[in-house]
């Protein structure tokens, strides 16, 4: 079993080379994703979290990744799912200085029965360490549940739930 990105978000430091104008810098960019992202196109979006200018990643109407700039330092690129472990790759074979501001694993397991064994584990643990639980879903029958533990400001948050039902 091995664990997969399942949303990588990182903000590429803007060039302090005076010979490397901003705009080179985001041209190369959109060149590694597009390289990626084969049969995608790189179209204007709105900037997000307090950015001033944005652009996705897109094939057809799926966005691959999604980039913002302007107003704040550097350019933020986000990706999710199956694209999260390719906007990665791309970001790595730019060879840039980048800082990652979320990066979510998942791993996938079907056996029948566990669910219910890991939450209890990770219920029993939260108490132990006095961390916050949220559970969502319906646990008296068992179907859609979805257990939190700990708290979104957090360096690490737990989230166990139900993937079959999910994609039920």
């Amino acid at each position: 079993m091995e664990a997969k990105f399942d949303w990588y978000q990182t903000t590429i430091q803007e060039s302090v080379d005076p010979t490397k104008h901003f705009d080179a810098q985001l041209a190369s960019i959109r060149a590694a994703l597009l390289a990626e992202f084969d049969m995608a196109d790189f179209v204007p979006a709105h900037g997000k979290n307090g950015y001033t200018h944005g652009a996705k990643v897109m094939r057809g109407t799926n966005t691959l990744a999604t980039l913002s700039w302007g107003g704040q330092p550097g350019i933020n690129v986000w990706s999710t799912s199956d694209n999260a472990p390719r906007l990665h790759r791309a970001i790595v074979a730019l060879r840039c200085e980048h800082e990652p501001t979320r990066i979510d694993s998942a791993m996938d397991w079907s056996e029948p029965g566990l669910f219910d064994v890991i939450a209890q584990r990770l219920i029993d643990f939260a108490k132990d360490k006095r961390l916050a639980i949220r559970q969502d879903g319906d646990w008296v029958r068992g179907q859609g549940r979805s257990l939190y533990v700990g708290s979104l400001d957090s360096p690490v948050y737990v989230i166990w739930y139900e993937k079959g039902w999910e994609q039920k």
